[in-house]
C-alpha cells in the first residue's frame, strides 16, 4: 500500500495533483495539508492518520476524522511536520521513500553531490531561483520531488 502525505505546501492545481491519488492510499494529513483535503477531492473520512503541532491549522477533532489516529507534536521540535510523517510511515512499514545523492541546481538552496538519508530533511522548502528552471539529479535510489502547481 503506498502512502500519501498532504503538507501545508501551496497548491495551484488541485485537479492535477488529485490524479495522484488513489483510493486505497493511505494518506497522512500535516497540519496545514488539513486545507487541501477536501479541494482535493477527498472526504474528510480517507485520512488515516493526522500530525502537527497545529500552528498552521486548528487541530482537528475526532468527529471531522472519524477515520483517522491524531497525533499531536510539541511546537518546538527538530522535526517539520512533514519529516515527522515521512519518519512514522517508515516506522509503520511503509518502506518506499528513499533520498540519496542529490544534486540541485538553479536553486535557493544548491547541492553538489549531497546523501539525503531519511534520519534528516535537508531539501525541503526549496524555491527555483527567479527566471531559472531548477535541475534535480541523482546518481542512485529513489527521489520524491513535490512541485506546486
Amino acid at each position: 500500500m503506498r502512502v500519501v502525505i498532504l503538507g501545508s505546501a501551496e497548491i495551484k492545481n488541485y485537479e492535477k495533483i488529485s490524479r495522484f491519488i488513489n483510493p486505497e492510499d493511505f494518506i497522512i494529513a500535516c497540519d496545514g495539508g488539513l486545507n487541501h483535503v477536501e479541494k482535493l477531492g477527498l472526504s474528510p473520512s480517507a485520512v488515516n492518520l493526522v500530525v502537527g503541532d497545529f500552528d498552521s491549522h486548528s487541530r482537528p477533532s475526532e468527529q471531522n476524522f472519524p477515520s483517522a489516529e491524531i497525533i499531536q507534536l510539541p511546537c518546538e521540535k527538530d522535526d517539520t511536520d512533514v519529516f515527522f510523517a515521512v519518519k512514522e510511515a517508515l516506522r509503520r512499514g511503509f518502506t518506499d521513500l528513499v533520498l540519496i545523492g542529490v544534486t540541485i541546481k538553479n536553486a535557493k538552496y544548491p547541492l553538489e553531490n549531497a546523501t539525503i538519508e531519511n534520519s534528516y530533511q535537508l531539501g525541503v522548502s526549496n524555491e527555483v531561483l527567479p527566471g531559472q528552471q531548477a535541475e534535480v539529479s541523482l546518481k542512485t535510489g529513489s527521489l520524491l520531488l513535490i512541485q506546486v502547481w
